[in-house]
């Protein structure tokens, strides 16, 4: 290890996809499911598939950002509930790291970069108590 890399432990994660949530998510994948399906939202794709995730925290007639944002925070919340962490406490000791498809740059060409609105998300969950 390098010395100016710092050793990392993965305490929890969360996940939100098409396939469910959590072991959904996994349990599916490991059965070949893909998640991929010709469903057609609110949002104009590009292709004839797409992975729609069907949850209470996106519904609502709100922009595709708002969207990634509300997924974003909720499924940071659910890990950071899971392994205890109290974020107002330990704020100086915790890295979040958000994975995504790279599904909003290629439906959405004129839009902000993906890592955009990764920074919103820390803002809002900064303007908040985790609950």
């Amino acid at each position: 290890m390098h010395s100016f890399m710092k050793p990392v432990g993965l305490k929890s994660c969360s996940m939100l996809t098409p396939l469910g949530a959590e072991h959904e998510t996994m349990d599916a994948l490991i059965r070949g499911v893909s998640g991929l399906d010709a469903s057609r939202g609110r949002f104009k794709l590009r292709n004839d598939l797409a992975g729609v995730i069907h949850h209470p925290v996106l519904e609502g007639n709100v922009e595709l950002r708002e969207k990634l944002i509300r997924l974003a925070v909720h499924v940071g919340e659910v890990a950071l509930r899971r392994a205890g962490i109290a974020m107002e406490r330990s704020r100086d000791r915790i890295e979040l790291v958000f994975g995504t498809s790279l599904g909003h740059l290629l439906d959405e060409p004129d839009s902000d970069s993906i890592s955009d609105w990764a920074g919103e998300v820390v803002v809002v969950n900064q303007s908040r108590t985790l609950r």
